[in-house]
């Protein structure tokens, strides 16, 4: 299962998760570590664009996220999804999506490492739960985080 940060307008629009460039980059990473990506369950924390989020202004990054945050219960819907899923491996696949599933901040510290859930996600069953940069993060970071988030995928596996 691979978890992200929010869609993109267009991911959105199409009504389909990690699609388009974001999409063929996780593909990609996925199958360099020998997982098919048409068998991954792929969908995001949070179910909408979070315009704003992208500002270099925090305060407008943090207006943008509580503006959306309150708008819907995002713990059921994912709790919902894992439930459904029963997956043995989640990525987290940005800060976004590890502060929500686990509590922890800093996607640069975590990336790669195993954490759990936080426990309104457990579902009672072992899953190896492991952050990786999201597809914004690599692009920004340029190539240390390509070749980081492929080691963590393979090591997840």
């Amino acid at each position: 299962m691979l978890i992200g940060d929010f869609p993109t307008k267009g991911e959105y629009q199409q009504g389909l998760s990690f699609s388009a460039s974001s999409g063929n980059l996780m593909k990609g990473l996925l199958r360099g570590a020998g997982i098919n990506a048409d068998r991954v369950y792929k969908t995001h924390y949070y179910k909408v664009p979070i315009p704003g989020w992208f500002s270099p202004n925090k305060q407008i990054k943090e207006a943008s996220l509580a503006a959306i945050k309150d708008k819907y219960n995002w713990s059921a819907l994912i709790t919902r999804e894992i439930e459904e899923i029963k997956p043995t491996i989640i990525l987290l696949s940005g800060e976004l999506a590890l502060k929500e599933m686990t509590g922890e901040t800093g996607i640069h510290k975590w990336r790669g490492s195993y954490l759990n859930l936080i426990p309104l996600f457990d579902p009672g069953q072992k899953i190896n739960v492991v952050p990786i940069h999201s597809p914004t993060e690599i692009w920004q970071l340029k190539e240390k985080p390509l070749v980081y988030t492929q080691w963590d995928i393979i090591k997840a596996v």
